[in-house]
């Protein structure tokens, strides 16, 4: 098992401060919808998981690094958003029952997701560079089914998405934007 250097409380307390800011922000926005957040989450995983996957890498010493705590608490949040968004829809869709393929698809792809995710924090944790990969190859694929699997949720249910808007378009990467695009299609 890697041996890991003590995090300072101070700095732990700094990124959750961070993320917390964030956090009202966007609330006092107020303009994301329940599917904008969830694709802001997609495309932060995505994010994320790539710059784990670099670092891990090319760095020995990553998990002794700054950026590991800062990875492993954006991997978390945004994966809770996930699981949570979905709870979200499906409690919004269920009175549909043609929606319920869909929701499950979502439901299914998302509960491999959240493995994945763990498996790979698990491998940074234990310095384990195979399963830092496969899990990272993984969520990568992922991500897109999940995005199409809402793009088709949203038309089926008509739900609200500013962030093809071009005030927002820079906010998602091509991958994520064109399979939610495919999945409303």
């Amino acid at each position: 098992m890697a041996q890991h250097s003590p995090i300072d409380a101070a700095f732990i307390l700094d990124l959750c401060k961070r993320q917390i800011d964030e956090a009202v922000g966007h609330a006092e926005e107020g303009t994301d919808s329940l599917m904008d957040k969830m694709l802001l989450s997609l495309e932060q995983l995505k994010s994320t998981t790539q710059q784990i996957k670099e670092k891990f890498a090319e760095d020995d010493d990553y998990f002794k690094s700054a950026l590991y705590p800062e990875h492993c608490l954006t991997m978390s949040e945004n994966i809770s958003n996930v699981v949570s968004m979905v709870g979200l829809m499906k409690s919004n869709a269920e009175a549909a029952s043609n929606h319920s393929t869909l929701l499950h698809q979502l439901q299914k792809s998302s509960k491999k997701l959240t493995c994945s995710v763990t498996r790979l924090l698990h491998g940074c944790h234990n310095d384990i560079p195979q399963i830092v990969e496969e899990s990272s190859t993984k969520i990568l694929q992922l991500l897109p089914n999940i995005s199409k699997y809402c793009g088709a949720i949203a038309v089926a249910c008509n739900m609200q998405v500013s962030l093809f808007s071009e005030n927002h378009q820079q906010k998602l990467s091509h991958r994520i934007k064109r399979s939610f695009l495919q999945g409303g299609d």
